[in-house]
């Protein structure tokens, strides 16, 4: 009788096996069933699905399933089906490590958060988000929201954005970047060296220089901005109708100095040829400015527009060093 039970329990043992193996590799089982299977095998839980990314009825290619358990909605982590290789793969150790840091950013803390005018961008509570990048490489990201523009142009709210630094940093939550935005999408970012290191009001201003290039180009085109307005003429003048700055800052270096740039020219209309007696000085002046007055010298790009015609020349330093002289590279570019 106890042999019987015994071959009775391991039949059943089997087949619940054998329908969880089919649940996860078969081809025509529903992908969502699947995955919440192999939650469950795995970590013991149940899970409501919160997005899907990827995946058709056929099941080809692959299916994302961003899941929480039922009992903790503040941990989420994903699910990722390969079909290609019926491999399952998911983010629940990250989820858990950034669950655990979002869980330092208290009611006490998140109160200073509010006052200072900051909210979650997704959520009624201050919400930590993580990217993965591999198994022990991700990183925990902090959304806000705020009703007050953020303006870089000019630039006044150096002072609540350092409170926000020194009320996170309180929290001693592992966080590596705070991205806030505005109701017009513009936003500020607060990189993981501004969050991990003792900074003063200037070197914090220095530091969200080099995080923002947009707040970057802003001071730098101040700084240069009397220097620009002498050289422009009645022929050109630098920015553009849909541009707020002479040239927009892509790298910086340490100091927050625009290493690298994105010069904007409107140019007048039907001037961008070689019939224009003026091009060739035009240029000139504009070269010299970025190549010897400007400091720290930058590696530069321009963009010539002409706004009427919808013309346009686009050209990198490099492009110019190419020819030996400015009226062989005329030749090239200004035909």
């Amino acid at each position: 009788m106890k042999n019987v039970v015994s071959k009775t329990i391991i039949i059943l043992i089997s087949v619940v096996i054998v329908i969880g193996a089919s649940l996860i590799i078969g081809v025509k089982t529903n992908a969502s069933l699947k995955t919440r299977y192999y939650v469950f095998h795995k970590y013991g839980m149940f899970i409501d699905i919160i997005d899907r990314e990827g995946g058709n009825r056929l099941e080809l290619g692959y299916d994302r399933f961003t899941v929480s358990p039922k009992n903790n909605k503040r941990l989420t982590f994903t699910v990722y089906i390969d079909y290609t290789s019926n491999k399952i793969t998911d983010t629940y150790d990250q989820g858990l490590k950034t669950y655990k840091e979002e869980k330092k950013l208290n009611k006490e803390i998140s109160s200073q958060i509010y006052n200072l005018g900051f909210k979650d961008e997704f959520s009624n509570y201050i919400d930590l988000q993580f990217v993965a990048g591999g198994e022990n490489n991700y990183k925990n990201l902090l959304y806000l929201s705020t009703e007050k523009p953020i303006q870089f142009n000019p630039f006044k709210e150096k002072k609540r954005y350092y409170q926000l630094l020194e009320v996170l940093k309180k929290s001693h939550a592992n966080i590596h970047k705070v991205i806030v935005t505005d109701a017009n999408s513009n936003s500020l970012q607060l990189d993981k060296y501004m969050l991990q290191n003792d900074l003063n009001s200037d070197e914090f201003l220095t530091r969200l220089k080099i995080a923002n290039w947009e707040l970057a180009s802003y001071y730098s085109n101040k700084k240069w901005s009397k220097e620009l307005d002498k050289i422009k003429n009645e022929r050109f003048y630098f920015g553009s109708q849909y541009d707020k700055y002479a040239y927009n800052c892509q790298v910086m270096n340490q100091k927050a100095e625009c290493t690298t740039i994105l010069v904007i020219v409107t140019y007048q209309n039907g001037g961008l040829n070689m019939k224009n007696p003026y091009l060739k000085e035009d240029l000139k002046t504009i070269f010299n400015f970025f190549d010897h007055t400007m400091k720290a010298k930058p590696r530069w790009e321009i963009l010539f527009v002409e706004p009427d015609t919808q013309k346009s020349v686009r050209f990198f330093e490099s492009d110019r060093n190419r020819f030996k002289n400015i009226d062989v590279f005329l030749m090239n570019y200004f035909k």
